[in-house]
């Protein structure tokens, strides 16, 4: 694969595959149907993107964020998110709390407030964080539009070489076509089926396991903010 055809797949895989799919579920998330499941995607949506910073992070960087995770979170978010956005300390509890409960624990050890109505992406008041899912989500993809527009521009050959070296190290390992048939995982790849189609249509319900999804979204209490209890943070 050329430079070109890297960009393009990865591309493919971060934003057809992620960003776009929790931008699609911020769109119903503030469209707040009581009927509809997906109303309740914001702390789905929050997965997805508390992923993007330690990753972003790795590409600019060209190394793995093996054994330096926080380290790696806090760079990526501040490529994000400015300094004056939000504090350190609370960058340090978002990584602990909120990062590391929806990965370890599936829910965050800490109280949150996600909101349909905050204006901004991040918010403390009282002490409390606050967070509007789809405003984060709108940021982080500007982020990837220009990151992946600075990646082609080919003005900064650093920047290039460092994507190619993440990238190079992620699919020196990959499984094959042969091995995906019989049950492994793929590199990122542009090959296969473009849900870009799918994904846009204002009719067309999302096809990765809605039903799933919405049986266990029914079982929760609708509304516009969650309280979550206090528990021990994760230190990975």
């Amino acid at each position: 694969m050329d430079i070109c055809e890297k960009i393009d797949a990865f591309e493919n895989h971060i934003f057809i595959r992620q960003l776009r799919i929790a931008q699609v579920l911020g769109e119903r998330f503030c469209e707040n149907n009581p009927i509809d499941p997906l109303a309740e995607s914001a702390f789905a949506i929050v997965s997805i993107c508390f992923s993007y910073f330690e990753m972003i992070e790795q590409f600019c960087r060209g190394q793995s964020s093996d054994g330096q995770s926080w380290d790696f979170f806090k760079r990526g978010f501040e490529r994000v998110f400015p300094s004056f956005v939000i504090a350190s300390a609370d960058v340090k509890q978002l990584y602990k709390t909120m990062r590391c409960g929806m990965y370890h624990t599936a829910m965050p050890t800490d109280r949150y407030r996600l909101s349909r109505e905050l204006s901004a992406s991040f918010k403390k008041v009282n002490g409390l964080i606050e967070i509007n899912p789809v405003r984060l989500t709108d940021e982080i993809i500007y982020h990837f539009n220009r990151y992946c527009h600075d990646l082609r521009s080919g003005n900064d050959s650093a920047l290039q070489q460092s994507f190619e070296m993440m990238f190079d190290s992620l699919t020196a390992g990959a499984k094959s076509v042969t091995d995906v048939e019989s049950g492994g995982t793929p590199a990122p790849g542009n090959k296969d089926r473009d849900y870009r189609e799918v994904l846009t249509s204002g009719s067309t319900r999302l096809m990765c396991g809605e039903s799933f999804l919405g049986q266990f979204l029914r079982l929760t209490f609708r509304r516009s903010w969650y309280w979550i209890p206090s528990a021990s943070s994760c230190d990975s």
